[in-house]
């Protein structure tokens, strides 16, 4: 019997920390897209960010008949998140962060590293690039779980001019504000 109340005191005690995903609505608004411009909220089960570590949840923010633009928010267990690649990945970060230093203010904006209100580090750097879009990705490791926030721009290169998006609506937040908004409404979820 104490077996059985031990287990229901460390069940009732993980939920605290279990975070729930926002919702379309107030991701949109924290992207800054117009008043009554709606994002899709998605779960992804399977795929690459399945496969950097544990997920306790990830989903997808988009809207394809509207924006090129769309973004993921990947929550991971703590310490899971590219757990034995994390060193090499916080080196490469801040190779590149230094190596960008003469690349420009463009280049500087998209790979650097912040501090958190917390003062941990935030890790901001392109992910992918190439034909089709751009891949943009900031990341922080958070006592009680692993973020990856990433922020995808379709190029619409590889698709025929009549199939293209007429008049896609822009967000105005940046990345690092998107980022800061999550790790916000993770620390009120608690």
């Amino acid at each position: 019997m104490k077996k059985l109340w031990l287990m229901i005191l460390w069940l009732s005690t993980a939920q605290l920390y279990s975070q729930d995903a926002p919702k379309a609505a107030k991701f949109s608004n924290w992207a800054g897209f117009p008043a009554g411009f709606d994002l899709y909220a998605e779960e992804i089960k399977r795929g690459d960010y399945t496969k950097w570590g544990n997920p306790k949840w990830i989903y997808s923010y988009r809207n394809k008949e509207r924006t090129l633009i769309g973004y993921v928010v990947a929550v991971y267990h703590p310490g899971t998140l590219w757990a034995d690649k994390r060193t090499d990945f916080v080196k490469a970060i801040r190779d590149q962060v230094e190596k960008g230093k003469s690349l420009g203010e463009e280049f500087q904006k998209n790979v650097h590293i912040d501090k958190d209100s917390n003062g941990r580090d935030v890790y901001f750097t392109i992910l992918g690039f190439g034909p089709g879009g751009t891949l943009l990705g900031g990341v922080t490791f958070q006592p009680e779980y692993d973020l990856v926030v990433t922020q995808m721009f379709d190029h619409e290169d590889d698709t025929p001019d009549d199939q293209r998006l007429k008049g896609p609506v822009s967000p105005s937040a940046t990345l690092p504000q998107i980022l800061s908004q999550v790790l916000e409404h993770l620390a009120r979820d608690k």
